[in-house]
């Protein structure tokens, strides 16, 4: 099996940084990084490791993701160095999950850093872009595979996010930025009896595109309007190998897709918050980690 670090150049910075780590934090990532490649090893394609070197935060998540799977159960497969990045049964259908690590982006979409020592706002729309176009360049890619015969068209889907790398997403919004992604909802909203102040209403605002500063409107109607229905439910996580829960799998945040050709039940991972919208299009969500 091997160790999942190596010597030789890489360039991304966090992985010399954790593979080289002496003691503290990154010596500890290090340390569970091995832990779960013990678990993975057998899974990854032939590439894995060499990508590693310079695209760590997406490669752990791979694993971290399919360890979680195997965690809740789960036989796991590859399809190998070709198709999505790992399958399962759920029940009795074959899903396909596509992981990816969203960027900053670029240009005038790029989500900026904050600035150290300075009052600030986060930027929710550029964030939500990097989201939906994970989600559309997964998308792609899913249909990409079944064109070649990789994956069938009674296969389900889903397409999971890690935003480790996306400035200014330590702390999400309410509800999470992944929700109003593909739901076209925005921040909680209240409506008021303007002389009694007694609660009306409650729900969320309407949020059915984004704009980029180019002008360009990208829609937030996928889970809404049915141009999503391949895809079964998005997964997103903020996890690295030093920011990580006590029990795999319980800082996802899970959305699931009301208009999916292949839905999945509720709680297939009993893993962090899942969240789904009723026949009244009331947003449910349940909570399964641990406390």
């Amino acid at each position: 099996m091997g160790s999942f670090f190596s010597e030789g150049d890489g360039t991304d910075r966090g992985y010399v940084n954790v593979r080289d780590a002496a003691d503290g934090i990154c010596a500890d990532g290090r340390a569970y990084t091995e832990l779960l490649w013990r678990r993975f090893s057998d899974f990854a394609d032939s590439q894995f490791l060499r990508e590693a070197k310079d695209n760590f935060t997406e490669r752990f998540w791979e694993m971290y993701l399919g360890c979680t799977l195997i965690d809740c159960g789960y036989e796991i497969g590859t399809p190998g160095d070709e198709g999505p990045d790992l399958f399962t049964h759920v029940i009795d259908k074959f899903f396909w999950f596509e992981a990816t690590a969203s960027s900053a982006g670029t240009k005038d979409d790029q989500v900026p850093k904050p600035t150290v020592g300075e009052a600030g706002f986060v930027p929710e729309d550029k964030i939500l872009l990097r989201l939906t176009n994970a989600i559309d360049a997964k998308l792609r890619q899913i249909e990409r595979a079944q064109e070649r015969g990789i994956v069938s068209e009674r296969d389900g889907a889903l397409v999971c996010i890690n935003g480790r790398q996306i400035p200014n997403t330590t702390v999400d919004a309410v509800p999470p930025l992944i929700v109003q992604a593909v739901l076209a909802i925005g921040n909680p909203q209240i409506t008021l009896d303007r002389y009694t102040m007694q609660v009306i209403s409650s729900g969320f605002e309407k949020r059915p595109h984004l704009k980029k500063a180019s002008g360009t409107e990208i829609s937030t109607r996928g889970f809404v309007d049915g141009s999503l229905a391949r895809i079964s439910a998005v997964i997103y996580s903020h996890v690295d190998c030093v920011n990580h829960p006590p029990r795999l799998g319980d800082d996802f945040l899970c959305v699931h897709n009301p208009y999916a050709i292949h839905p999945l039940p509720i709680g297939f991972l009993g893993r962090g918050v899942e969240y789904w919208v009723q026949e009244d299009n009331k947003l449910m969500s349940k909570d399964f980690s641990v406390k």
